[in-house]
């Protein structure tokens, strides 16, 4: 997600992905992985439905974006989400079925607003809570690229 984070910096991928209909995220939403979501949904104009797994309950220490402007400014991640409501537009206006799978509900609080808010087809949204995605093979979360 970190590379995806840059490369959405840089200003996004140089193509879309115009036939998908289904996206399916695993992460750990820490700030440096947020940016990542955005470029893959923004990416991904006509998808339907999102499966998100929120993978860890343990945000890192030094939870950063990696972006100078937005660590400066102290952006928070629903500052961020609400900043590219716009940009995101086609994706969230196709998106009709938000399933969202976490260890900790809180760290979905963000992203389920921001899908509530802005999700002009949205018909549903799943909130799974499960202490199963803290396993340790999930502990990709807690590591730098």
């Amino acid at each position: 997600m970190q590379i995806l984070s840059k490369i959405y910096f840089e200003g996004g991928l140089p193509y879309s992905f115009m036939n998908l209909k289904t996206l399916e995220v695993v992460t750990c939403l820490n700030k440096s992985d947020v940016p990542g979501i955005a470029c893959l949904f923004k990416s991904s104009p006509v998808v339907q439905t999102l499966n998100m797994a929120i993978t860890s309950i343990h945000r890192l220490a030094n939870d950063r974006w990696n972006n100078i402007l937005l660590d400066r400014a102290g952006c928070s991640e629903e500052q961020f989400w609400e900043s590219q409501a716009q940009t995101l537009s086609p994706f969230l206006c196709h998106l009709k079925l938000a399933n969202l799978r976490v260890a900790d509900p809180m760290h979905v609080v963000d992203v389920a607003r921001f899908l509530l808010k802005h999700g002009r087809e949205l018909q549903e949204m799943v909130i799974s809570v499960n202490k199963a995605y803290t396993l340790p093979a999930w502990d990709f979360c807690n590591k730098s690229v």
